[in-house]
């Protein structure tokens, strides 16, 4: 495999870049939790920008969805150069598809044991709430 020095753009070494070694890919082979978040992002975004890779995308993005809070990420997208209102629109979709699936109540009971699993099973309740509430 070349040395990524002997390129002067990610885009000429995407062109000796291994099939195998391609997100998408490396999806199929090793499975969604092997992939790093910058990885997951670029498959969302599927392309990038003719002045920016997908990959220099999916870095920043990744910064954007871990830095802000949820109801500020859809703001931040719309700075990063290079994304369009279809990408930012998938990257929104899939955050809302998470959100909601991880606040799906499950159909059999998960037994407590600890304080950090009680934290983890309501964290999604409180996170949406923007005043102190009292139950």
């Amino acid at each position: 495999m070349p040395d990524s020095r002997m390129f002067g753009t990610k885009c000429e070494y995407l062109f000796w870049m291994e099939n195998h070694e391609m997100p998408r890919e490396r999806l199929f082979v090793y499975g969604a939790n092997q992939l790093a978040l910058q990885e997951l992002v670029a498959i969302i975004l599927a392309s990038g920008h003719r002045k920016r890779s997908v990959f220099d995308l999916s870095v920043e993005v990744a910064e954007v969805i871990a830095s802000y809070e949820p109801s500020d990420v859809g703001h931040q997208l719309r700075t990063v150069e290079g994304l369009g209102d279809a990408q930012i629109a998938r990257i929104l979709a899939c955050l809302e598809l998470c959100r909601r699936l991880k606040g799906v109540r499950r159909t059999s009971f998960q037994k407590i044991t600890s304080a950090i699993e009680a934290m983890s099973y309501v964290r999604p309740y409180f996170r949406r709430l923007t005043r102190e509430s009292f139950f």
